[in-house]
């Protein structure tokens, strides 16, 4: 937006807006009509001191004042508001109270384009101030004459591209001219504020690489969004259109279209990159966020989960939406909660580690640490588990099992969060709001080898942190057990939750850097075979189900070939006893720590047991979040079981971990049977639901006696 005073320019204009205003009789306006028109628009406003406007052949503003006398004749201001939402005009009226005072402003908006910006720049404008059932002031404004030299001091030069996103220009203009008096007037300012940055960095990252763009044209033209781009066309505007339609009319997955866009738009990175910032700013239009004042949680799959932001501290709320990644909100609700706050790109840039190394060297540690974890795979991470830690800024990390994926929300001493997407299978680490990132180090002078090491500094951590979870074969070595976290280290939702803190056997310094290490990942890297799709003539029914348990439908032409590790058996089991975070230069040992992992010996105790009763065991992440989902696969014969261990100490299974089995059964082939064993119990709710739908639970088990129940 291009800045200008308006108080200067409403002097300025203050002479000629005076001139063609008329004071009306309030006896000639009808005040019974202008109360039910008020009344039945009022709650369209985006504040409390805005105008009803509403128009027909002729434009009538109306407003609601609190003072019963006011002078006739008010003080206006036109003005012009630049901004890539939506170019817009505001018309303000003040009206001078008996005590010296004036009564607070009342605005109305106007959109470029609009009707009802055509009948305020072109007819007389009835302008009615209402108190109870009476009309205290009506005066008719008429602007149709007005002087070519006065509209120089309104800034016209609206930028062709916009969203055409009307809430949020108007919530944007009110937070220039506003300052905010509540959490949610916090919330819905800093929505706008951040919707306009971010539509301006896509308008203009396009015409800036207009000569780049055209390059792209023939192949666009064969694409969807074709008519889009078309001469004459708002192409920002025609795209959010059609996106929050899809979105929010249509209900469709979003995830699925931005899949399907890097696919589409593959040979056009340039425009790639404008249609995906413009479908995500839909996803957080104003229709999404009720203004800014909630998440819409996706969970693939699943209906839409709205995620009211309440339990925001004041100071966190002005800062909300600037910090926000503007990416897909997946699992939002069960990831973070509605409470909690981005970390500052700055302070990344300022306190996070950086990775000290050759960054080849770097990029193949990285790769091989999450090559093992796959291949030689056998436990999960305990769903929301946090990872206590002492580097830079970070205190703690919270990893969540999602598919074959691993969601890592970094977490600073103020409970702010820097959240990390793991594909181990891909060797692939997202880190959102890594452009935001990225932007602050260019600001403090860091160039592209510096943000390189810094993006792989978190990379290896987190990657070891993963390995020694999923390989480990004695946990204690790696990880003490806690139940409170420093202050401060848990995300805002979690502060009232009972957690179980994981505590790491080494100590961290300043720097990451990988040595030679321990693990020998380097000559074992040819050993590894990840999980991947082969050509073949026909897949076996037993090759079929072995990629169903990974997730996996193999299509035609092609079978499924496991994740394995080829060598040496006895090597395998030296290296799983092996800790990848000790094999981090800037880690140091710690002895002081006896805890153990309760919950990790109970899942091992009950691997043993479904052995010894003949089943081949799997540990696989089959639910989204490991919570009320799976913790373990058995096979024997034609037998497929998923069986949740809950190693709870009093409190008593309820019907929402029988639902979530049950949500889970329905993602595997059918015949897969629904097990859970607890050292506690099912109230009688629970077990009801489990017996109606065929869930086995084995209650009160803590290994010391002989299990008597048969599977």
């Amino acid at each position: 937006m291009h800045e200008s005073n308006p108080q200067a320019d409403a002097k300025v204009l203050a002479n000629y807006l005076d001139q063609v205003t008329t004071i009306l009789p309030t006896s000639e306006i009808d005040h019974r009509w202008a109360m039910r028109v008020y009344r039945e628009h009022r709650d369209k406003r985006v504040c409390r001191s805005e105008f009803v406007v509403v128009s027909d052949s002729t434009l009538f503003l109306i407003a609601e004042s609190p003072h019963g006398q006011v002078d006739p004749r008010p003080r206006s201001m036109l003005y012009f508001w630049n901004n890539y939402l939506w170019p817009l005009y505001t018309l303000t009226l003040y009206w001078p109270l008996p005590t010296l005072k004036e009564l607070a402003p009342f605005r109305g908006y106007f959109v470029t384009g609009s009707k009802e910006l055509e009948l305020l720049l072109e007819k007389p404008t009835r302008i009615i101030l209402l108190r109870g059932q009476k009309c205290i002031s009506a005066v008719e404004m008429d602007l149709k004459n007005i002087n070519p030299e006065t509209w120089k001091h309104l800034d016209q030069t609206a930028p062709f591209e916009c969203l055409r996103e009307e809430i949020g220009a108007r919530v944007f203009v009110t937070s220039c001219l506003e300052r905010p008096k509540t959490l949610e007037q916090e919330l819905e300012y800093g929505w706008a504020r951040k919707l306009e940055s971010t539509a301006c960095e896509a308008i203009q990252y396009l015409a800036l690489r207009v000569s780049e763009a055209k390059q792209e044209w023939q192949y666009l033209q064969s694409s969807p969004f074709a008519e889009a781009f078309g001469p004459g066309k708002n192409a920002a505007a025609e795209l959010y259109d059609a996106f929050q339609q899809l979105f929010w009319e249509k209900h469709n997955d979003p995830t699925a279209w931005s899949q399907s866009l890097q696919k589409t738009f593959r040979a056009a990175p340039r425009h790639l990159f404008f249609i995906d910032l413009i479908m995500t700013l839909a996803w957080f239009s104003s229709k999404g966020t009720r203004r800014g004042r909630e998440i819409a949680s996706i969970v693939p799959g699943e209906p839409v989960t709205p995620i009211k932001l309440t339990g925001i501290a004041p100071r966190a709320a002005t800062l909300f939406w600037d910090r926000q990644p503007l990416f897909w909100p997946l699992y939002y609700k069960e990831l973070l909660g509605p409470g909690s706050i981005a970390m500052d790109a700055k302070r990344i840039v300022q306190n996070l580690p950086v990775y000290v190394g050759n960054i080849d060297e770097g990029d193949k540690f990285f790769n091989d640490l999450l090559a093992e974890a796959v291949t030689l795979k056998r436990w999960t991470i305990p769903p929301g588990a946090y990872v206590q830690l002492e580097l830079g800024e970070l205190v703690a990390a919270k990893l969540h099992e999602i598919g074959g994926e691993v969601a890592c929300l970094l977490i600073n001493a103020e409970g702010e969060y820097l959240r990390v997407w793991i594909d181990p299978s891909a060797n692939v680490a997202s880190i959102d709001g890594f452009r935001e990132i990225a932007s602050a180090a260019d600001q403090q002078g860091h160039d592209s080898v510096w943000l390189e090491k810094l993006e792989l500094a978190i990379k290896i951590l987190l990657a070891a942190i993963i390995r020694d979870f999923w390989v480990v074969e004695e946990r204690e070595r790696v990880f003490g057990v806690g139940t409170r976290t420093k202050k401060g280290s848990r995300l805002q939702s979690d502060h009232n939750k009972e957690v179980v803190v994981y505590l790491p056997r080494v100590r961290y310094v300043d720097d990451v850097q990988h040595k030679a290490d321990a693990l020998d990942l380097v000559a074992r890297r040819a050993h590894f075979v990840i999980g991947h799709l082969r050509k073949a003539l026909h897949a076996s029914e037993t090759q079929i189900q072995i990629a169903h348990r990974y997730g996996i439908t193999p299509p035609e032409g092609f079978t499924f070939v496991r994740p394995h590790k080829r060598g040496e058996k006895v090597q395998e089991r030296i290296y799983r006893s092996r800790s990848a975070l000790q094999c981090i230069q800037a880690l140091e040992p710690i002895s002081s720590i006896n805890a153990k992992d309760g919950w990790f010996q109970y899942e091992l105790n009950v691997m043993h047991w479904l052995a010894f009763n003949g089943f081949e065991v799997e540990h696989l992440a089959a639910s989204r979040l490991g919570d009320g989902g799976v913790d373990l696969q058995a096979y024997r014969n034609n037998e497929h079981l998923l069986v949740q261990c809950k190693h709870w100490q009093k409190e008593k299974i309820g019907p929402r971990i029988i639902r979530e089995m049950l949500g889970t059964l329905q993602t595997f082939p059918e015949g897969a049977r629904g097990v859970i064993i607890t050292s506690t119990y099912l109230t009688e709710g629970a077990k009801r639901l489990a017996i109606q739908n065929g869930i086995q639970f084995i209650q009160n088990v803590d290994f010391s006696n002989t299990i008597l129940s048969k599977l």
